[in-house]
């Protein structure tokens, strides 16, 4: 039951610091440069993987929804701040 539980923490840590996007590319750049040097030939296919010019279809839905994440924890931040309920010292009111 420990194992599980460190390994679902973990899991969770991963999630939190964005851990999986990095894997997924991971993943993505591995496929093309496999493809794209099969095709262009090794120092073209890591050219191309890398110049940012030729994202596969990983790549580009990586992006997308990296873009969709920060741009909802920008808004958040913003709501914090324009909000005076969301403060710190609400629960110093409760505790009255």
């Amino acid at each position: 039951m420990k194992k599980i539980g460190s390994i679902l923490s973990l899991l969770s840590l991963f999630g939190i610091v964005g851990l999986h996007w990095i894997l997924i590319l991971f993943v993505a750049y591995g496929k093309m440069i496999s493809q794209y040097s099969s095709n262009y030939g090794v120092e073209s296919g890591l050219t191309m993987t890398f110049d940012g010019k030729h994202p596969c279809s990983i790549c580009k839905k990586v992006s997308k929804e990296q873009f969709k994440e920060a741009k909802k924890m920008a808004w958040s931040k913003s709501l914090k701040k324009a909000s005076p309920m969301i403060t710190p010292t609400l629960s110093i009111v409760i505790k009255r």
